[in-house]
């Protein structure tokens, strides 16, 4: 497992286990409505759209709003997630996504003692709180993924199984790495992730990088700095400085000597 998913040191919000323990709330949120509660879907917005789809073209409108209120709650969770982020992202004591959790378990502890009569409203607090979750949680050690859907994580597998890494040919520098001053190491945006080359590379060679930065391009508005957190995986420090660069974008000449002026006073202050 610990190859598969090496030590993380980014936020604790995309470290796996927490991962796990989202995916396993997901998915229990999902059949717990669907099993327990008439049959509507918390997670899954494409099979309640169907249905009350179904339910309109049929005429039954007490059907219909079955399945539009879940859909409507589920909105109006991401617009919260969302809230909370812009209110609290700056506070100290404690994490907005700390919120959202705890938001999350008042809510999904109240739906427990709704009774039967009472299946539209818990489905659309249910619905409220997956919402909340997939906003606030979505990424795993950098990389996009989504605690309460299977579909694109389904995708962002096979994707990485076909770009999977291959074994670099053989290289060899003036001295060990680990002997540099600084090293820069560059990698272009590929889907949201650093190139295969350049993960092969790190993988290989990464825990001789004690003294880091990185320069990434993209050819995206994204400026992707998630990517940094890939790379960081593999090296034996974290880095020291890095940049987001498109090339022919306003702003690239200012965040380029920006990079290259704190790469300077380092050297000069190191």
């Amino acid at each position: 497992m610990s190859k598969l998913f090496p030590h993380h040191r980014g936020q604790m919000s995309e470290a796996f286990r927490t991962v796990m323990f989202l995916s396993a709330s997901g998915g229990l949120q999902d059949a717990y409505t669907y099993i327990g509660r008439g049959k509507v879907f918390a997670n899954a917005q494409t099979g309640n759209i169907v249905l009350m789809s179904q339910s309109l073209f049929d005429g039954d409108l007490s059907r219909f709003a079955h399945y539009f209120i879940p859909v409507l709650s589920f909105a109006l969770g991401v617009a919260a997630a969302e809230c909370i982020r812009l209110r609290w992202r700056q506070a100290r004591r404690i994490h907005w996504r700390q919120l959202v959790v705890l938001t999350e378990i008042v809510l999904l502890f109240a739906v427990g003692f709704f009774p039967a009569a009472w299946d539209i409203g818990a489905n659309a607090l249910v619905s409220f709180s997956c919402a909340m979750q997939v906003q606030a949680f979505r990424k795993v050690h950098g990389y996009p993924f989504a605690s309460t859907m299977c579909i694109g994580n389904l995708r962002s597998g096979m994707d990485a199984m076909k770009l999977s890494t291959k074994p670099l040919n053989p290289f060899e520098t003036a001295r060990p790495l680990e002997e540099y001053r600084l090293v820069i190491v560059g990698s272009p945006v590929w889907a949201g992730r650093m190139a295969s080359p350049i993960r092969s590379l790190l993988k290989r060679r990464g825990l001789e990088l004690h003294r880091v930065a990185y320069v990434v391009t993209r050819s995206t508005e994204q400026r992707s700095e998630e990517v940094y957190d890939q790379m960081d995986l593999y090296t034996a420090e974290k880095r020291l400085f890095a940049v987001s660069l498109r090339p022919g974008s306003e702003g690239y000449e200012f965040w380029r000597n920006d990079f290259v002026q704190n790469v300077q006073r380092w050297l000069e202050q190191n």
